[in-house]
């Protein structure tokens, strides 16, 4: 019994290794960024927070073509060339952290802050667009890689809590049976 109970706690304390690597996640692409269906910037979740400078992050013909468009048109067609930070990311971080944490003291934390970090990354993902027009940014945003492996690293996470779950009730029922 004392050997499944060790072997539980590890497990348990594994549960923070999904969560660590969606940190690594958060450096890929977050979102990809098209212009005419051509992708012209790929952001991680880390540029996003602290906002976007196009100048660095579109590549040269697009700037090219953004000048263009600004110099031909008139005062409205201004376009900015950085994008606002959006702190909501920084919750986002906040949350994957409070998860890996949680793992050593309870996969039932871990579990709703894996739940509740998902459905923040993912209703994020979905205003994304929405806050790029509300920028008057004239690009098409979509998830990208970055989102998506993040995404799989949280459904391990919570799969991995509710494992531990399980199997915390089935060592009491079988300790309550001796």
């Amino acid at each position: 019994m004392l050997n499944e109970l060790k072997q539980y706690k590890l497990f348990q304390r594994l549960i923070a290794v999904p969560y660590a690597l969606i940190f690594v996640a958060f450096l890929l692409p977050l979102a990809s960024v098209s212009c005419m269906d051509k992708v012209v910037a790929q952001p991680n979740a880390y540029s996003l927070s602290m906002g976007v400078n196009l100048t660095k992050a579109l590549d040269a013909q697009t700037i090219r073509t953004l000048d263009e468009i600004q110099k031909n048109g008139n005062e409205s067609m201004k376009i900015p060339m950085r994008t606002e930070p959006m702190p909501v990311l920084f919750i986002l971080f906040a949350g994957v952290f409070a998860a890996a944490l949680f793992a050593f003291l309870t996969p039932v934390g871990t579990l709703a802050m894996g739940v509740a970090d998902l459905l923040v990354l993912w209703v994020f993902l979905d205003r994304l667009p929405a806050m790029f027009e509300a920028q008057q940014l004239p690009f098409t945003v979509k998830p990208a890689t970055g989102a998506y492996c993040a995404s799989m690293l949280l459904i391990i996470g919570i799969a991995m809590s509710l494992a531990a779950i399980i199997r915390y009730h089935k060592l009491k029922r079988s300790e309550e049976h001796t």
